[in-house]
């Protein structure tokens, strides 16, 4: 009986096929990290001998961990996040110091440079530490599918806020996708999703507000702060600052809520008319009425029976009558 000869050795982790053999089967994810070489610090890597084949969904022939200069690296345009907490950076710091264990994902760019995909934070993290350079696998996707792995990469992420993720929303539909596709590339609900976008109903005082504290409160306070606008909406200038003080810890979302609402009421009750004084005839017809006004002044109403005329020269000399025993009362006093 014959016996089957031994595998060919393999000089390096990819084997040389021969004509006749058949194509290797591309795989849709992208292949586990844990075999990527650790490569902490700065020291350089020679793919040809060390690193394994990543097979990407997006690409025809295999891709490999590549060293590349920090300085080449540029963020990506559908990267929402817009602030990286510095206690946050520095604990990604301390990991890269002693190794890379997995390489951020980049896509070529016509000048020569990359876009990250993923890997944001650890490109803040090893400028923080003065490395020169990080292992990256490049691949070759186009914008709509950049766009969805790059958020994809931060969806899991607690400390994202949900302005930032509505942000990402938004740069995907400004590539095409509606809110159901989005939910379904991202495996959102479809509601979260159209809750989050209920932040760009906010006036742009508030989210002005919002791009400086991004996280100053969830999707749950804004149909609040949306009723409490259109009902007040001079307010607007309040809401900010709250947004401001809230996303500084100054207050809680709801105390914020509570806060505005206490100004609306008190607004309220300062906008609303003053009681009016009414004098009838015997048959329940006003004859007269007089109306308080802003500031002072009085509006007075006349039936059209009453003589005008008569009435303001009446009026005048009652007035004249009672600021003179007014005046008089005070030089009394005085003396």
């Amino acid at each position: 009986m014959s016996t089957k000869s031994a595998p060919p050795k393999v000089s390096g982790l990819v084997k040389k096929a021969s004509p006749d053999a058949k194509p290797a089967r591309e795989f849709r994810k992208i292949a586990a990290f844990d075999n990527a070489p650790s490569l902490g610090g700065t020291s350089t890597v020679d793919a040809t001998e060390t690193t394994p084949v990543i097979a990407t969904d997006q690409l025809t022939g295999s891709q490999q961990v590549q060293r590349i200069q920090i300085q080449l690296l540029d963020d990506s345009p559908s990267q929402y996040r817009l602030i990286y907490p510095p206690d946050e950076i520095d604990e990604l710091a301390q990991t890269l110091k002693v190794d890379q264990l997995e390489p951020i994902r980049v896509r070529p760019k016509a000048d020569g440079r990359y876009e990250i995909i993923s890997g944001h934070r650890r490109k803040r993290a090893a400028i923080s530490l003065g490395l020169d350079a990080l292992n990256a696998i490049v691949v070759l996707v186009d914008d709509k599918r950049a766009a969805v792995e790059v958020i994809l990469a931060n969806e899991s992420h607690v400390g994202v806020g949900d302005f930032e993720r509505a942000i990402g929303y938004q740069r995907l539909i400004s590539l095409g996708f509606t809110q159901t596709q989005i939910s379904e590339e991202l495996g959102v609900n479809r509601s979260l999703i159209s809750n989050r976008m209920r932040f760009f109903d906010l006036p742009r005082p508030v989210l002005e507000a919002l791009d400086a504290y991004p996280r100053a409160f969830s999707h749950h306070t804004v149909p609040k702060l949306l009723a409490i606008i259109e009902e007040s909406p001079d307010l607007i200038v309040d809401v900010a600052e709250s947004t401001r003080r809230c996303g500084s810890a100054d207050l809680t979302p709801a105390a914020m809520v509570s806060v505005l609402k206490q100004k609306q009421s008190k607004q309220n009750h300062v906008n609303q008319k003053p009681p009016h004084l009414s004098i009838s005839d015997k048959y329940s017809r006003p004859m007269l009425t007089i109306q308080p006004l802003p500031k002072g002044k009085i509006e007075i109403q006349l039936d059209k029976s009453i003589d005008q005329e008569e009435f303001i020269r009446k009026l005048s000399e009652l007035l004249r009558n009672q600021i003179s025993e007014t005046e008089q009362g005070n030089g009394n006093a005085q003396h």
